[in-house]
């Protein structure tokens, strides 16, 4: 498996996930190669995938210009209200207080996606489409990655971390590492050892920091024919339960850069990145049964099977899977969000950076349908 970050996804819709390897050709329909890894985990199988997850309306916005509505789980209808200034332009009916025109709209705008989750949606639900097989891609040794995009206050951080200490609200990393450690402590092949990284990182004002090593900042991406990308001087801790994983991104969390605009009251301004790398490895051939501790030490609580049945072998097989969990800080408009100073230095940091990740799907998607560029403007921006 390459050690090659998978493919950012452009700024579209809120959650998009993407197993490295091919985008959709918009022309015809089929999947053509943009990255440097061949293959993909189920021949045929859609590689790069739209997700649109909806929020519950705020007071506030009840009475605004546009209407989302959902049909069929894969398409999402915008609505254009005849006169938005009007009060009763809009009512709400249903059990969930669903807010629907009441007069014809102006126009309607639909789009269509891989799948759109309505209002009332679970963190449960959100994560078993949209995360979950990126989750089983890296385990059998790929490289996946899984970019929330919204404007500011969509929804970003609680659905890609949600509320730690209350099960039900957890979001998509911490469901991920649960998924991950589930699968190594169900794994009974005595021949299989796992070693489990994770690093945690925020890019503020286009600067690199470690959220788990403070005062590590400025940090510089590197890139080398053994390791692929990788960030220098970020700190890789070895986690041993989804638990040592929540208490990392606890202490993370409480140091990435937030702040309160006119848009949303606690606004991500940075863009935060959890890293896991997933490390297998298999005995092959005849084993040589040894105690626990021999040359390369004891496999520790993660392994499948005892030390003795692990620990020496002729040959071994290595698999490396990196899962690449990205919370974007939101798009803002200055006029909506009410930024001065720091804060709209943060604004046009941010803005800049997500313009800069679409101009580089846009030249990979270019580049794959044998109109693009040779040229990819990867760096633009750390992000």
């Amino acid at each position: 498996s390459s050690r090659r970050p998978a493919l950012p996804l452009p700024p579209a819709p809120r959650t998009v996930t993407g197993v490295r390897g091919s985008m959709h050709s918009p022309e015809s329909g089929k999947a053509s190669s943009v990255t440097h890894s061949p293959g993909i985990p189920t021949p045929g199988a859609a590689t790069v995938t739209v997700i649109v997850r909806v929020r519950p309306l705020l007071a506030s916005e009840l009475h605004e210009q546009h209407l989302i509505r959902t049909h069929q789980g894969t398409t999402l209808i915008l609505d254009e209200p005849e006169n938005p200034g009007a009060k009763d332009v809009l009512q709400r009916e249903g059990a969930q207080g669903t807010a629907v025109l009441a007069s014809p709209p102006l126009a309607s705008y639909t789009f269509g996606f891989d799948h759109v989750y309505g209002p009332a949606s679970s963190q449960a639900e959100v994560y078993a489409r949209t995360a979950a097989p990126a989750v089983k891609a890296v385990i059998e040794g790929f490289n996946a990655t899984v970019i929330a995009y919204g404007m500011t206050g969509a929804g970003k951080t609680y659905t890609m971390e949600g509320t730690l200490d209350q099960p039900e609200h957890r979001g998509m990393s911490p469901r991920a590492m649960e998924a991950i450690f589930e699968h190594i402590r169900a794994c009974s092949d005595p021949s299989k050892n796992f070693l489990v990284r994770a690093s945690y990182l925020q890019i503020y004002n286009e600067s690199i920091a470690d959220l788990l090593k403070p005062g590590r900042t400025g940090l510089a991406v590197r890139e080398d024919k053994k390791r692929g990308l990788y960030v220098e001087g970020l700190s890789e801790w070895v986690v041993r339960s989804s638990d040592e994983v929540r208490r990392l991104m606890a202490r993370g969390q409480a140091l990435r850069a937030t702040g309160s605009t006119r848009a949303n009251e606690l606004s991500s301004r940075s863009h935060a990145v959890v890293m896991v790398v997933v490390e297998q490895t298999e005995a092959l051939g005849p084993t040589t049964p040894s105690t626990a501790g021999a040359a390369e030490g004891a496999p520790w609580e993660g392994s499948c099977g005892s030390a003795a049945a692990a620990a020496a072998t002729l040959r071994r097989r290595l698999r490396v899977g990196k899962l690449n969990l990205v919370d974007l800080a939101g798009s803002e408009r200055n006029s909506a969000s009410g930024a001065v100073g720091a804060r709209l230095e943060e604004a046009k940091k941010i803005n800049t950076s997500l313009s800069a990740l679409g101009n580089v799907v846009a030249a990979l998607s270019e580049r794959a349908v044998g109109r693009g560029r040779a040229h990819i403007p990867y760096r633009d921006s750390k992000l």
